[in-house]
């Protein structure tokens, strides 16, 4: 069973009582914190991550197209959705990046640098190679990619061949939403609860050398500084295989997720495939925290999206709906689901 605590989550509703988060003592550092975000704030997070979704932010789709320069959902929603977004030719067939298993050693300290190509002669998506021309014959309309869209990289760009991150790409600020919800999902835990053998009141999180200790949880609340992250779009049929994000150099300071839209089942195991994973049902407006040497590098997934789950307020017809809201509430309705997940990662 999983232990419970009182906290002060300062971004739900005041008529919301559920003020409170899930630690599991089986499962060190991982942290659930239900209904964190309410609807309102859900909305702004949908619409900052889909306008985003946009240069010199990398997506899934921009070693593929050419796209719009102001971005897929601005061209859509400025009523250029019938606009023509032409394929690029790389001189043979490309194949799209999948999040496949793959067994790549932990990023630390020393070889961060070194194992940028360590993904190559794996399909990726497009090997390196730079596009030969545009093709205007196979081209396809704005409103119809939106739909495809599976992930945006925020802050240092994400390469998803080598697993690694590509330190040669000057990092884009995160969106500034999602950056301030992230810090403060993290400053509204208490951590003491989170690491009760770990309390380490009277230790200094100062080291001798003058540096900060991250991995002290005491320096978390005002110290988190989120410096990467992924915003995925799932939709019905998606899902994500069981993997453990040791792409970073810091594996122990909080990986804060946050869910909007169709529910999801999602899978947290152990450090090895041999730990029995706990199943949970995240709900849009859920966060998760994974931290700590125990909980940061674990395993985990999402095996499926749930159909019929969306919120009614977050649908186009909702009573609070806007017509700014209008054309996101029926993305969502489409059956889409928003992940944002976002970390440090030195």
């Amino acid at each position: 069973m999983g232990q419970s605590w009182k906290g002060k989550a300062k971004e739900l509703e005041e008529d919301d009582e559920r003020d409170w988060g899930i630690v599991i003592p089986t499962m060190p550092g991982l942290v659930l914190l239900p209904a964190i975000l309410p609807p309102t704030l859900q909305r702004a997070l949908t619409i900052e991550s889909l306008r985003h979704s946009v240069l010199p932010n990398l997506t899934s789709l921009s070693a593929h197209y050419a796209l719009p320069v102001d971005g897929l959902w601005t061209a859509w929603t400025s009523g250029r959705g019938d606009e023509k977004v032409p394929r690029l030719d790389y001189g043979k067939p490309v194949e799209v990046a999948r999040r496949e298993r793959v067994d790549f050693e932990p990023v630390t300290e020393d070889n961060y640098r070194e194992v940028k190509g360590r993904g190559e002669g794996r399909k990726g998506v497009n090997g390196g190679q730079q596009p030969v021309e545009v093709k205007e014959v196979e081209s396809t309309v704005a409103k119809l990619l939106n739909e495809k869209l599976r992930w945006t990289t925020i802050g240092y760009s994400y390469d998803w061949t080598s697993k690694t991150y590509d330190f040669d790409r000057t990092p884009v600020p995160l969106p500034p939403l999602i950056e301030e919800c992230c810090r403060a999902a993290v400053r509204a835990v208490p951590w003491k609860h989170v690491f009760p053998e770990d309390i380490r009141e009277d230790e200094d999180p100062v080291g001798s050398t003058g540096a900060i200790d991250k991995t002290n949880w005491r320096t978390w609340a005002e110290g988190y500084a989120p410096e990467s992250g992924i915003i995925n779009f799932y939709h019905l049929k998606d899902s994500l295989t069981a993997h453990v994000d040791q792409s970073e150099v810091d594996g122990v300071r909080p990986l804060v997720s946050f869910s909007i839209g169709h529910s999801s089942v999602f899978l947290v195991g152990g450090p090895t495939r041999d730990t029995a994973p706990l199943s949970i049902l995240l709900r849009s407006g859920d966060g998760i925290l994974m931290s700590g040497p125990q909980g940061r590098r674990v395993f985990h997934g999402l095996p499926r999206v749930l159909e019929g789950t969306l919120p009614e307020y977050l649908s186009s017809t909702h009573a609070d709906a806007t017509p700014e809201w209008e054309p996101f509430g029926q993305y969502l309705g489409l059956g889409a689901r928003i992940n944002i997940n976002v970390r440090e990662v030195f």
